[in-house]
């Protein structure tokens, strides 16, 4: 990944914007890029002299370039006010909020949003200009709302505060505005999230969230753009089915409806949704092995998909997940799959072994249980092993078998 360089204003804004991107690398790809964040001192940003905040702006793009970034963000949106001045003299490409923003309402079709943010960014046009020139009316709070608005960021948000009344009060204006024929709420400032917006009528449109989502795809080296769009296409279902043929028991009828929509969930990557389902089965049949075997892989999913401190608070589920299949059915194929995975995945610090998780999968398919997945997994675990050759026919066969599902 590309270096990341953020422009501070606001500590509480920046320290968000910080926050959120490297969390959402984490859970996306496990790790984050190199970030740098530089804040100039808050008494130097002048509104009223544009040309001054340029400069200062420029003093931290510059130190962001000389740290080694390669692409910027600014962490705020009323400074973008500055920005038309500097434009030619950037040292390094900058990412834009309000354009990201506006491109979200016109790409969604909006025809009047409200924006909501400082005083500036309300009263003097930083939204409204770039909306009209696709045809979107900008629904503006009264003066006396802004006013309110623009004390509660800068004298609690900014500050890390965030009051009930003042959540009260914005949530009021919300409603108002709702009935003004609004379509969309801009939270065009970035310590306005610290507030929870609760209305199903208003659809809010978080400019933070735009800017998080841009800079990890101008980060990403090309490579890593296409595998992460590859991954999105065939993200859409999975393939995963009933499996009770593998374990020899009589399963009840009702256990077995819930577990299809478990299933269905997991086809769309609900997972939170799924395991619900699958839960909802072990209660209903605490023996039932095939409701404990999508709990295990169920909670295996989330774990890929997860950074290194909540894989290891959803391990001991994983465990005993596994654990409760191989009291009830060892010698289940399925059973047998999810010990030879969870031996394969787990550290060895924690009683992990690449040798017998193998030997477990490679079992599973010399009776019968074969399919791409399976083989990609023993062909990781033989190169963890360093055995390239077994590596290597093992990512064929999966090759081929992936080969054989697209003719059918």
């Amino acid at each position: 990944m590309k270096h990341v360089g953020l422009v501070g204003v606001s500590a509480v804004g920046a320290a968000l914007c910080y926050q959120d991107l490297i969390i959402k690398c984490l859970k996306k790809f496990g790790t984050h890029p190199e970030v740098t964040l530089h804040t100039m001192p808050i008494n130097q940003f002048s509104n009223s002299d544009l040309s001054k905040t340029g400069e200062v702006l420029m003093t931290s793009l510059t130190s962001l370039k000389n740290a080694g970034a390669s692409v910027a963000a600014l962490t705020a949106n009323t400074t973008h006010y500055a920005v038309e001045s500097i434009r030619d003299r950037l040292p390094l490409p900058l990412l834009d909020i309000v354009d990201l923003t506006v491109n979200q309402c016109r790409d969604e079709q909006f025809k009047k949003v409200t924006v909501l943010g400082t005083f500036v960014t309300m009263q003097f046009g930083l939204y409204e200009k770039k909306l009209s020139q696709y045809g979107i009316e900008l629904v503006q709070p009264t003066l006396q709302e802004q006013e309110e608005i623009d004390r509660i960021i800068s004298e609690e948000l900014q500050e890390g505060i965030a009051k009930e009344s003042s959540k009260e009060y914005i949530n009021t204006v919300c409603k108002r505005v709702l009935d003004c024929d609004t379509e969309a709420i801009v939270l065009a400032c970035t310590e306005l999230p610290l507030i929870s917006f609760e209305h199903p009528s208003i659809r809010f449109v978080n400019p933070n969230e735009l800017l998080i989502d841009e800079i990890i795809r101008n980060c990403l080296d090309e490579e890593i753009k296409e595998e992460t769009h590859e991954e999105e296409v065939q993200k859409d279902k999975g393939n995963f089915k009933s499996m009770s043929g593998f374990f020899k028991y009589h399963q009840q009828t009702d256990v077995s409806g819930i577990l299809k929509k478990g299933i269905d969930e997991l086809n769309l990557d609900h997972l939170d949704e799924a395991l619900e389902h699958f839960e909802d089965a072990t209660c209903l049949d605490p023996d039932d092995p095939e409701a404990h075997a999508w709990i295990a892989i169920t909670l295996g999913s989330k774990m890929e998909e997860s950074n290194a401190l909540l894989k290891v608070k959803l391990l001991p589920k994983f465990e005993m997940a596994v654990q409760r299949c191989v009291e009830l059915e060892a010698e289940s194929l399925i059973v047998k799959r999810l010990t030879g995975t969870r031996l394969i995945k787990i550290p060895q610090e924690f009683g992990g072994s690449l040798e017998k998780g193998v030997a477990e999968l490679e079992y599973c398919v010399n009776h019968g249980l074969k399919d791409p997945d399976i083989y990609k997994l023993i062909s990781y675990t033989y190169l963890q092993l360093g055995d390239l050759k077994k590596s290597e026919q093992a990512f064929k066969l999966a090759e081929d078998q992936i080969y054989e599902l697209s003719r059918g």
